[in-house]
């Protein structure tokens, strides 16, 4: 079948979803100066779907920038497409950073920090989400057992963070039902917070090519403890 290679341009949006828009491979140095168009209300999309209520209305242009900084490129082989993004700046059409733009949030709360403490921040997440390719075994946190039920999904989700040239630190079964944890090494300042965005994304990615899912929570064992996944 006939196809052409496609990356997106993405933003973390406040309800911690990945979103953004897909241009052809070969209009990237075009897009690298144009980005791609976007609308405010894009923002106010929950995490469960519908739109909030919104001052916005249907109305409005901004533009998504990539930062090149941010390519994210990785091929599976194993016959499926290759996850290929960027993530980006939300910018008005005259090129000034929009006032809701999460990543300028950030760069404006690093620079106070900057200006106000004289300090850098030097940081890294623990992501921790419920793997749905096994099954619920109470009793068996951290434990060995649990680390071998999940089979090849680990280290295939490690392969593809180096893959990401992120660095990856450790991969373990945690407390919740079904919960594990993976750990990158630290970055300075919004360098940190997209790479953890990566981090997410890659967990994503790696259970969907297992024809499993990486989730926030466990929809069919609601009483698992508190502390099982809420950061992706």
């Amino acid at each position: 079948m006939i196809s052409k290679p496609i990356a997106l341009v993405c933003t973390c949006e406040i309800a911690g979803r990945v979103r953004g828009k897909g241009f052809p491979v070969t209009d990237l140095s075009a897009r690298l100066k144009s980005g791609v168009g976007w609308v405010p209300t894009n923002t106010m999309i929950s995490a469960l779907g519908p739109i909030a209520d919104t001052a916005f209305g249907a109305t409005g242009d901004l533009i998504l920038v990539l930062d090149p900084a941010t390519e994210l490129k990785v091929d599976f082989e194993d016959g499926s497409a290759p996850e290929h993004f960027f993530l980006g700046d939300i910018r008005t059409t005259a090129g000034i950073a929009w006032e809701c733009c999460p990543r300028d949030f950030l760069r404006r709360a690093l620079a106070a920090l900057k200006d106000v403490a004289g300090l850098e921040l030097h940081s890294a997440f623990e992501q921790e989400f419920v793997y749905t390719g096994v099954e619920d075994h109470p009793g068996s946190p951290y434990s060995l057992e649990s680390f071998r039920r999940q089979g090849s999904f680990g280290g295939a989700l490690l392969a593809a963070l180096r893959a990401a040239e992120l660095e990856p630190d450790s991969f373990l079964p945690e407390y919740g039902a079904r919960q594990y944890e993976v750990t990158t090494g630290p970055a300075t300042g919004i360098a940190a917070a997209d790479n953890a965005i990566k981090m997410r994304e890659m967990a994503r990615a790696v259970a969907h090519r297992l024809g499993h899912r990486a989730i926030s929570r466990p929809s069919s064992t609601p009483t698992a403890p508190a502390t099982a996944c809420t950061s992706i």
